[in-house]
């Protein structure tokens, strides 16, 4: 979904109920009945490269058909609810609810997360096994919350 969304923050509620409902919904059917995509049949050496062999491109929905798994009821179920749906209809749908989403994207600072202090005695048994920019980070924190107060 990131090459969808972007790389905002979406952190409301708001924000996360209404990408669950893109994804379960629209999302969901666009990409698995109607997006075809190739999968890697056989790498073939031919001298010092390697010749990638691909499948003929199909959709999710014909791959599971083909291969025999799945409830076969399900799968007659979404093959029909492909004929009644328009892939392109379906495509404006979710242009349409990702501007709504994109909206929702937090824009506020991002807020540090708490370096917690660390005792001298726990530092000399840790030195060694904690890298000392972490180990000097917390003493200089320390020392820095113990000047201003």
């Amino acid at each position: 979904m990131r090459h969808l969304i972007g790389c905002g923050r979406y952190d409301t509620r708001e924000a996360v109920d209404a990408l669950n409902a893109l994804y379960r919904n629209q999302w969901r059917l666009l990409t698995n009945l109607f997006l075809p995509s190739v999968k890697l049949a056989n790498n073939i050496r031919v001298g010092s490269r390697i010749k990638r062999v691909y499948e003929q491109a199909k959709t999710p929905l014909d791959r599971l058909w083909e291969s025999g798994q799945g409830d076969r009821h399900k799968l007659q179920e979404l093959r029909r609810s492909m004929d009644r749906l328009d892939p392109f209809e379906l495509s404006k749908a979710v242009d349409r609810k990702l501007q709504g989403i994109w909206k929702l994207e937090s824009r506020g600072p991002i807020k540090a997360a708490h370096t917690p202090y660390v005792p001298a005695a726990i530092k000399r048994r840790w030195h060694g096994l904690v890298p000392q920019r972490i180990i000097r980070r917390c003493c200089f924190q320390r020392a820095t919350e113990s000047s201003s107060g």
